[in-house]
């Protein structure tokens, strides 16, 4: 993640996608914390969750959600670190295209392969 980096304070690239007022929360089991504002709290966030995948939905279906390209728009997005077997599912809220809150919750998680259906 380009927050991750060390340059990220200064990364014109960042602070023309979150804004300066964006806030960053992350909860775990049942307390929830804010991590930051800004450029900082988007750095603390992609720090503190350590994801090496992500997914997320794409509209492939009709009707797609279109709010207007100027309004609020919101996108859930998980990240997983596969060490720890942690999952992150974040709602990303933006404004006029800016990141303004990321919000979500910590959870674990079991994965495994399944036996073959034969019929």
């Amino acid at each position: 993640m380009l927050a991750t980096s060390h340059q990220a304070e200064t990364d014109a690239k960042l602070q023309k996608l979150i804004s300066p007022k964006a806030r960053f929360s992350i909860g775990s089991g049942d307390v929830g914390r804010t991590l930051g504002i800004g450029v900082a709290g988007a750095r603390a966030l992609s720090l503190e969750i350590k994801a090496d995948n992500f997914r997320y939905f794409i509209y492939d279906y009709i009707p797609m959600q279109i709010n207007g390209g100027c309004g609020t728009e919101k996108i859930e997005v998980e990240f997983t670190d596969n060490t720890k077997k942690y999952v992150y599912p974040l709602m990303f809220t933006y404004l006029e295209g800016r990141l303004i809150d990321v919000s979500g919750w910590t959870r674990s998680f079991e994965s495994g392969p399944l036996e073959p259906i034969h019929k």
